[in-house]
């Protein structure tokens, strides 16, 4: 006989902690695309803390107008903006799937991290 008694009555689920972490140009395609992820994913009952939004990474590049170096000094100024959201969520292993069902825009890049 074991001494140790079995304990019954549903298992706890497993979830996963998440991070999605959407980066772009276009900050108006990020905030459909994160709103869309959200929501369909709050409809299947999945806890999610919404869109997080982080900083702005600005590359500017200045550069001289004259080819030749002569003449005065003029500059152009060239910036690239990138945004950046984040979601954080628990899936159970069988609602990963979820994540990888929706088709991301152009110019927009997904990254998932499992905590």
């Amino acid at each position: 006989m074991s001494r140790f008694k079995r304990k019954r009555g549903r298992r706890k689920r497993r979830e996963m902690k998440i991070t999605f972490k959407i980066t772009g140009l276009e900050s108006g395609e990020i905030e459909q695309f994160g709103s869309r992820i959200v929501s369909s994913l709050e409809k299947r009952g999945v806890n999610v803390s919404g869109i997080i939004r982080l900083p702005n990474k600005r590359l500017t590049i200045p550069t001289r107008r004259s080819p030749s170096g002569e003449g005065t000094e003029s500059w152009d100024f060239y910036e690239m903006v990138i945004h950046r959201r984040l979601l954080r969520m628990e899936l159970s292993p069988n609602q990963i799937p979820l994540l990888t069902a929706f088709r991301i825009p152009s110019d927009t890049y997904t990254e998932i991290k499992f905590l």
